[in-house]
């Protein structure tokens, strides 16, 4: 067993002297758990032949060999990932929507944190696990486990995680309901070393009876009849948490002593339990004994087994086999064998003429054609059978990923539609599974994390004020709601055709309320609180929502009252004093800035105009230089546009050529072909003739 410690050290030796006087003896817990396992040995039975059939290693009451159509299996891979197929994201936010600042830093906090705790392992694993434990057991969950790293007196490390438990290896006490049960059990098979980490010395470790893997050893389980797993010698102990007592122990049938001190409450939880409600899609209405899924529908599996045994055996015989006249033994051999196309000759032609008409004649076939007709029967049959379980367990074609072509588009919807509402109850309990995990997790956080490790977590400085609140677990409850998205991911066509419905829908309530807002501008605040409660019918997510907010606070603050005339007059009046001074001064000011601007012109021009004398030499060197270079490029441009206009002549010319050339072609062609004319002509008139 990994992880027995809770990471939380007994308070005080009062609080343990405490939980003593309430504890009952091992043996009463050991009792106890022995009748919880009695009551549920018909369930234990059913859902064991639920696994078998699913893993295709028996068939239950169907006979030795494992099932030939093993419909168990592909509805339970069916309905798990439409169940259950992504990670919950935590939804944190201020119950009431208040204007509360260390609320929301809380909340920002615990969010973040539970983001973090889902991704740092595989969350999705264990959850899965459970919810195919609930679809083919018909019980699952999880437990949650706090793990604090200590390095000497201090806490370096501090992680919460999920951990699957098997069906059979964990239950509870008598209840109607599970906010009544009084405790829960977890079924483990320890070590030495884990005896030693409950607080086992070593002298009672050797007292102990630690037997290796072995059915037929002391600790095998007589109501499940499965063996301690691993290899190593264990012992099998119970962990035991009571909410009456708020205590943890763990207790042994091979012993009357518990195995190490109790623990008072390690993990501090409002519901104690360190796992959520079980995952039950059935159980027994008088009390909370899960009920096998396949029971239900268990008599139409086997009918459905033994038709496909009965194709199976069938089938086998469809084999052209019959009998022929022996005295054409060696003709038959010969003709077997040849090639298409290839004929051979009678040794006896005679006999073979008057033998009744050839071979259909001398061979007689095995009869298939009843065969063949039970087969069709059958095979009809096994389709109304898959179909009647179909309808027992609500899993439509559709669902399925199967549909008929010949069916149209509205018959496939309604299919679709019919088996999401039949699995709707199932991915609420889900959702509803992860949500209370999600808080177990929250929880957990807020009691035991320290401000440093929540602020290493969430990249926020977790203050004072805001660690306080996290561990109030009164004021954080009234403050704080803990909610999860869907754990479905949603059909993304459904999803486009909702937000199109939203958008349409934001568009023509704009459309109609802007005339109202023109003739009433104080009803902006009811027009929006109407406009969030129609957004709030869509899953617009929580920035959406945040946004809503922000527009209900800020419709609702009161618009300032506009000034009187004379009020703004006076206000105006000593607007234009203020700026009038300040002109006066700023004039001032100017002016001084004026003289000595004006000087340092002066000054400045002084040393320009003895600059400028002295760059007046340079100057009219450069002129005359740039007027050489002038020159130049005058003569270069005129030289260029001769050459231009030379070769633009030359074109020219080439250019009538050619026309002239292609222009005598054209009268040669259409005096030839008017030649031509008068010879056709010519000659159809001497045929006339």
């Amino acid at each position: 067993m990994d992880n027995l410690e809770t990471g939380v050290q007994t308070e005080s030796e009062e609080e343990l002297e405490r939980v003593r006087g309430m504890l009952p003896s091992p043996k009463v817990w050991v009792a106890r758990i022995k009748r919880d396992k009695k009551e549920c040995e018909r369930w234990f039975k059913t859902a064991r032949r639920a696994i078998e059939v699913y893993e295709a290693s028996a068939a239950g009451d169907m006979g030795e060999a494992p099932p030939t159509f093993n419909i168990l299996h592909s509805n339970i891979e069916t309905t798990v990932p439409a169940l259950y197929n992504s990670a919950p994201i935590p939804d944190v936010r201020r119950r009431f929507g208040d204007a509360d600042q260390v609320g929301k830093l809380a909340v920002d906090v615990i969010e973040r944190g539970l983001s973090y705790l889902i991704d740092s392992y595989d969350f999705d694993a264990n959850v899965t696990e459970s919810v195919r434990d609930g679809e083919l057991a018909g019980r699952g969950t999880v437990r949650v486990r706090y793990d604090p790293q200590i390095d000497g007196e201090t806490v370096a490390y501090q992680t919460v995680t999920c951990e699957h438990v098997a069906w059979d290896k964990w239950g509870h006490g008598p209840a109607t309901t599970w906010e009544r049960v009084p405790w829960v059990w977890f079924e483990h098979d320890l070590t030495a070393d884990d005896l030693r980490q409950l607080g086992v010395t070593d002298e009672k470790v050797k007292t102990l009876d630690l037997h290796e893997n072995d059915p037929s050893a002391q600790g095998k389980d007589s109501e499940s009849g499965t063996p301690p797993t691993g290899t190593m010698k264990t012992i099998r102990a119970w962990e035991i948490w009571d909410k009456r007592s708020g205590a943890v122990v763990f207790v042994t049938d091979a012993d009357d002593s518990y195995l190490g001190e109790p623990q008072p409450d390690p993990l501090k939880l409002e519901q104690f339990f360190p796992c959520p409600k079980p995952m039950m899609p059935l159980r027994q209405r008088r009390g909370l004994v899960p009920i096998c899924p396949y029971e239900i529908y268990r008599p139409l599996v086997v009918e459905l087994d033994r038709t496909t045994q009965r194709i199976n055996a069938l089938t086998g015989q469809l084999r052209v086999r019959g009998l022929y006249d022996s005295r054409l033994k060696g003709m038959f051999e010969q003709l077997r064998d040849c090639e298409d196309g290839e004929y051979i000759a009678a040794d006896d032609a005679t006999q073979f003429a008057t033998g009744g008409g050839g071979l259909d004649k001398a061979i007689s076939h095995w009869p298939l054609a009843e065969i063949v007709a039970a087969l069709q029967q059958l095979y009809v049959q096994r389709e109304q059978t898959k179909q009647t379980i179909y309808e027992v367990t609500g899993i439509s074609d559709v669902l399925r990923g199967a549909t008929n072509p010949n069916e149209t588009l509205g018959a496939q919807q309604i299919k679709a539609q019919v088996g999401s509402q039949r699995l709707s109850k199932r991915q609420n309990a889900v959702s509803d599974f992860c949500r209370d995990l999600l808080r177990i997790k929250a929880e957990i956080m807020c009691n035991h994390f320290t401000p440093q490790m929540l602020s290493m977590m969430t990249g926020i400085r977790v203050t004072p004020e805001v660690h306080q609140l996290l561990q109030n677990d009164m004021t954080r409850g009234y403050r704080i709601d803990i909610e999860t998205d869907s754990t479905i991911r949603a059909d993304v066509a459904r999803s486009q055709e909702q937000m199109s419905l939203f958008l349409q829908g934001t568009a023509q309530y704009a459309q109609s309320m802007a005339a109202v807002l023109q003739l009433e501008p104080g009803a902006k605040a009811p027009i929006v609180q109407i406009y969030a409660a129609f957004a709030r019918q869509f899953k617009l997510g929580k920035s959406a929502e945040d946004a809503l907010e922000q527009m209900i606070e800020a419709a609702a603050q009161p618009e300032e009252p506009k000034p009187s005339p004379e009020a703004e007059k006076i206000k105006m009046d000593q607007q234009r004093m203020e700026m009038q001074a300040q002109a006066d001064q700023q004039k001032q000011q100017a002016d001084m800035a004026k003289m000595q601007a004006e000087l340092e012109m002066k000054r400045e021009l002084a040393e320009i105009d003895k600059a400028m004398k002295m760059m007046d030499v340079d100057l009219a060197q450069q002129k005359a230089q740039i007027e050489l270079e002038k020159m130049h490029m005058e003569l270069s441009l005129k030289r260029q546009s001769m050459e231009l206009d030379q070769e633009a002549k030359v074109f020219d010319i080439r250019s009538k050529q050619e026309l002239s050339a292609v222009d005598i072609d054209a009268r040669r062609q259409r005096a030839e072909q008017e030649h031509e004319a008068r010879e056709a002509k010519a000659n159809a008139a001497d045929k006339g003739a």
